[in-house]
């Protein structure tokens, strides 16, 4: 009987093993068969307090976006004009190096910082890069 439980675990251990071992290659297999997509963006917000989203646009917005109509390699320009903020996502081409695309939105921006209200806060700029992974 011992011997029959032990035969019994044995089998069980190997067989959940083969299949950990299949799962990792299938895995590897989809990562290399099915390509990862990136959407590398830079974001600007910046903070006029007291304005409504009418000012915002007007004033923040559209000369921000204006200044960056320059660039190459934007796949898209979105913005949202808010009360008291400014919204602006550039998305580049998949194959752009977005360090040095933040370095020219830095010297853009300060090319027209005299153009914005007195009262406008210094835009904060995020580089993200998100990851689509297709399975």
């Amino acid at each position: 009987m011992r011997n029959l439980v032990f035969v019994i675990i044995f089998f069980l251990t190997c067989s959940c093993g083969y299949r950990i071992k299949k799962d990792v290659e299938q895995n590897s297999q989809l990562e290399t068969s099915q390509p990862e997509i990136s959407k590398p963006t830079i974001s600007i917000i910046t903070i006029l307090e007291g304005s409504d989203a009418d000012n915002i646009e007007m004033l923040i917005s559209n000369p921000i976006e204006k200044s960056l109509s320059d660039l190459e390699n934007i796949k898209q320009i979105h913005s949202v004009s808010e009360n008291g903020k400014s919204t602006i996502e550039i998305e580049f081409e998949t194959y752009v190096n977005t360090d040095d695309e933040l370095e020219i939105i830095k010297d853009l921006l300060n090319n027209i910082k005299s153009t914005l209200p007195e009262a406008t806060e210094k835009p904060m700029i995020m580089k993200s890069e998100v990851v689509f992974y297709k399975y």
